[in-house]
């Protein structure tokens, strides 16, 4: 999820920038003001990324995120669904990163460490407080700054130090990693010196549904439900996920926890949220008020004034 594109923020804006983006959106796409098909999505869309972005403020830097995942990072996209959240699903991802040429041991030379200039290591350059101090040249008198014996490049990585692997890693996407809009694999991006990697910034697009949406760790389904559902309870079911699942309208009670529990994968629990909704009056609804009204008076739940 790419909370700052949702909410047409850019990078370095303020918390109050994006709390004013977010009313404006909202107010926007919400459902009660815009009546398009695609309202609800787009505000629950705008809802998870202005909590993200609370939860998480450097999401409204992400250079400064970038520049603390080591040297030569690599990031990439990955797009999920809520449906792959809510099952832990796995994802392949594939990268092509950099690795050090074995045959020159990342030097670049035809001869390896044996064909670098001795008189500066192979880095083309004298690094001496008395040369800094007199304001010469840094630049290695021996080899000229190619840090290199003689001519001649490593045929394997044609003198680029580096060579290209394609690397395939499994990925799986919670609840935490949506929350943070991204997830690290440490020390699996390119390799800056042997042995020592980079890390692997995967930024996650989240494509959302009409059964969940995500709310702090909890998924949720919101219902609209009738006053007489509110007043005297009900219970209802509903498909999620290709399972059958029956919840509870409990009287007084705005909402209802259901625990998922499937073989093989982690309890969720799924919060499902009432909104009550104004009935459609029809002649025989007046009637059957009018009947209500009439039982209330006569056993005395309703007092006429005097």
């Amino acid at each position: 999820m790419n909370v700052l594109d949702i909410l047409n923020l850019s990078p370095g804006d303020t918390l109050d920038e994006a709390k004013k983006q977010y009313r404006i959106l909202a107010l926007k796409y919400h459902p009660d003001k815009n009546p398009a098909k695609d309202a609800i999505n787009k505000f629950r869309e705008i809802q998870e990324a202005y909590k993200s972005i609370c939860s998480n403020l450097t999401l409204l830097n992400p250079k400064k995120l970038e520049k603390s995942r080591g040297k030569g990072f690599i990031q990439i996209e990955l797009s999920v669904t809520i449906e792959d959240i809510y099952f832990y699903r796995e994802h392949i991802v594939c990268i092509d990163r950099l690795v050090v040429c074995v045959q020159c041991e990342g030097t670049g030379s035809k001869d390896g460490k044996k064909g670098l200039c001795e008189h500066c290591n192979g880095a083309g350059s004298i690094d001496n407080k008395i040369v800094k101090l007199m304001g010469t040249s840094s630049v290695c008198p021996v080899c000229k700054g190619s840090g290199k014996k003689e001519e001649g490049v490593c045929s394997k990585c044609k003198g680029n130090k580096y060579n290209t692997e394609r690397k395939y890693y499994k990925v799986k996407v919670g609840l935490n990693d949506y929350h943070k809009g991204f997830k690290v694999l440490r020390g699996y991006g390119n390799e800056y010196e042997p042995g020592k990697f980079s890390d692997l910034h995967i930024r996650l697009k989240v494509f959302y549904d009409e059964l969940l949406s995500i709310q702090d760790y909890k998924f949720v389904h919101n219902k609209f439900i009738t006053p007489i559902q509110s007043i005297i309870g009900d219970e209802e079911t509903i498909y999620i996920y290709g399972k059958k699942i029956v919840y509870k309208i409990i009287p007084g009670e705005l909402d209802y926890i259901y625990t998922d529990e499937r073989p093989g994968m982690p309890d969720r629990c799924i919060r499902f949220v009432y909104t009550e909704k104004k009935p459609r009056v029809i002649e025989e609804t007046k009637i059957l008020y009018e009947k209500i009204n009439k039982i209330e008076k006569i056993l005395g739940l309703i007092k006429e004034e005097e």
